[in-house]
């Protein structure tokens, strides 16, 4: 499975030909940028583009433009932007109520409407891509997420909270992000000078 993907049969495969059994959209309110959904998007879209037919994966968040892809490793260029062109190329005769979703949302904000229960349009599986910054969660976002058959979480933290607002944790799946190591310097540090009064540092004291 991937991570976590083949526990809600989204990576379940009927041949050798990697053909998925059902289409699988991924649904972004934002476009291509270097912002946090695109980080996470790449990530999930990478190990699905390696695992199944490109002609099976749909990504509904707009058009990256050439000069953004070929900023890109190869690789990803490629995953995104066939990714992309299914959903644009298919998107008049697209059906959600065929499809596997991971819908991606703004914090406060709804997800698709096709997402709803009792939507026609509904989507066979509808995963919510959800995270907050706060420990306390707003009584509405409860609300949003029930719409959803289950939410992915980054943090065993994300994980805490969600459960004490209200949502089963059998609800939630802890799926941490995707991290490339390449862009880290692996030259070893000195520490961390901190401007700061954090966690009783003084201020100009390191963090080896």
């Amino acid at each position: 499975s991937l991570i976590g993907l083949g526990d809600l049969g989204l990576c379940c495969c009927q041949d050798v030909e990697r053909n998925p059994l059902h289409p699988i959209l991924i649904s972004a309110p934002l476009g291509c940028d270097f912002s946090g959904f695109f980080v996470e998007i790449t990530g999930y879209s990478l190990g699905l583009c390696a695992l199944m037919d490109a002609r099976s994966l749909f990504l509904d968040m707009g058009t990256c433009t050439s000069s953004f892809l070929t900023a890109l490793p190869p690789n990803e260029a490629r995953c995104i932007g066939d990714m992309q062109r299914n959903y644009l190329d298919n998107a008049a005769v697209f059906s959600h109520a065929a499809s596997l979703a991971i819908l991606h949302k703004l914090p406060g904000s709804p997800f698709r409407a096709f997402a709803k229960r009792g939507s026609s349009n509904r989507p066979i599986i509808a995963v919510g891509m959800v995270m907050t910054e706060s420990i306390h969660l707003d009584r509405m976002e409860v609300e949003y997420i029930n719409d959803v058959d289950e939410i992915w979480v980054p943090s065993v933290f994300h994980q805490d909270v969600y459960v004490s607002g209200g949502v089963p944790l059998s609800k939630i799946w802890v799926v941490p992000k995707a991290i490339n190591v390449k862009f880290f310097d692996e030259a070893p540090t000195t520490g961390i000078t901190v401007s700061v009064n954090e966690e009783g540092l003084s201020e100009g004291d390191t963090i080896p």
